[in-house]
């Protein structure tokens, strides 16, 4: 059944995009935001150019406010909403933050308003209607070594995002005092990091879930991510370190380290489940919806729509609509599946559905709103990071390592 749909679905599939660059980073914390605000200055300001475009950030502008007194005001409740949190929570983080604001000479008002983006989905949703899209949807896998011919544990991940971001996407290469080198795929604006490994082996993936039940003095989950990888070289050491902290919004994470261990971890503002990959020969997956029974009543119901401040091509639209249908698609497909190499695991990310119509409902997602625009493996015992730009269904990875 796989075989059937790896091909492009559409030109939008074939056009090229650059190459993933590296963005190297050391010193105490302050020095590593400096060099990364220098490095990326260009796509910082760019991004708060471009916040002008964005539904998720203009649809709550009050028709009578001039947009330069909205982004200022944006920017003001963003600082006075997350800075506290941030400098209780990770304060080697928030100097990071500094750091990059005046390397990148905007102000520090702009880098917190960035980061509350990330919890957008959450600040206006009840169980029934979600006023705010999050920021993307995303694919996950944590393979078993023993799914693997290499013998090698595999995490995949398809980021799916607006696409605006595509032009925002950075690796960076961090190697702070007193803290473990990382390599990490984010977006420019962010401290945070969307997919991430140390060189001790530890991996972990990030997808946006729409959860209710949220923190308002808790921090965006991109940060708790970054924190982890300094500090952590194993599963279990990071979702300790990640869940004894709050958050703003929900999250789906994939982690999975050296030893093979490799988990699932549901997040919403208090609380958490983990499951464990307990067959080396198993897989576990995910999308955008608590997958325990746990979490599923701490995020919008199965009936939930996207309301009529939303961006038009959602409108309507059931918010677990695409996180339902991918999972569906996926149980089918494993179900089929044997072991894999480390390059045909890829295989996973690029399926278009059964009728190979790829869609906002497909693994490699070709939506209206969203699309995957980039695609990760990771291997934590090898320290392999690999990133592509653009469709999973097109990608061309390029090799990071320690």
């Amino acid at each position: 059944m796989l075989e059937q749909c790896l091909e492009p679905i559409s030109t939008e599939c074939t056009v090229s995009h650059p190459e993933p660059q590296m963005v190297r980073a050391e010193g105490d914390d302050y020095s590593w935001g400096r060099m990364i605000g220098e490095a990326e200055e260009k796509r910082i300001v760019a991004a708060q150019d471009i916040l002008s475009e964005l539904p998720v950030f203009r649809m709550h502008q009050p028709w009578w406010l001039p947009y330069q007194f909205y982004l200022y005001y944006s920017e003001w409740v963003a600082r006075q909403t997350l800075e506290s949190p941030v400098v209780r929570a990770y304060p080697n983080l928030s100097e990071r933050l500094r750091g990059m604001a005046e390397g990148a000479g905007v102000r520090l008002e702009t880098l917190f308003l960035f980061h509350m983006l990330e919890a957008a989905c959450n600040q206006h949703s009840d169980r029934e209607v979600v006023a705010t899209p999050a920021p993307g949807g995303c694919t996950a896998f944590a393979l078993g070594a023993d799914r693997i011919q290499e013998r090698e544990p595999v995490i995949l991940h398809n980021l799916d995002q607006v696409p605006q971001a595509r032009q925002f996407l950075t690796v960076r290469r961090n190697s702070i005092k007193g803290e473990l080198a990382t390599i990490g795929l984010t977006l420019s604006p962010l401290c945070g990091v969307v997919n991430g490994m140390n060189e001790a082996g530890l991996c972990i993936s990030y997808n946006y879930a729409a959860a209710v039940e949220t923190d308002p003095k808790g921090t965006p989950v991109s940060l708790s991510i970054s924190d982890a990888l300094s500090h952590c070289r194993t599963v279990p050491e990071a979702i300790d370190r990640i869940t004894s902290r709050t958050r703003n919004h929900g999250a789906m994470l994939m982690l999975a380290d050296e030893t093979g261990c490799s988990a699932r971890l549901e997040l919403s503002g208090t609380y958490f489940h983990v499951e464990m990959l307990d067959d080396p020969a198993g897989i576990l997956f995910h999308s955008n919806s608590y997958r325990s029974d746990k979490m599923e009543p701490r995020q919008v119901a199965q009936t939930a729509i996207y309301g009529e401040t939303c961006p038009e091509p959602l409108r309507g639209v059931r918010i677990l609509e695409s996180s339902e249908y991918r999972d569906r698609r996926l149980m089918e497909v494993l179900s089929e599946c044997g072991r894999f190499s480390v390059d045909d695991a890829y295989s996973l990310l690029i399926d278009h559905g059964e009728a190979c119509d790829g869609n906002a409902n497909t693994v490699c997602m070709h939506g209206p709103y969203w699309s995957t625009v980039a695609s990760v493996r990771m291997l934590p015992k090898s320290r392999v990071f690999s990133v592509s730009y653009g469709s999973a269904c097109n990608a061309s990875f390029r090799d990071f390592t320690f």
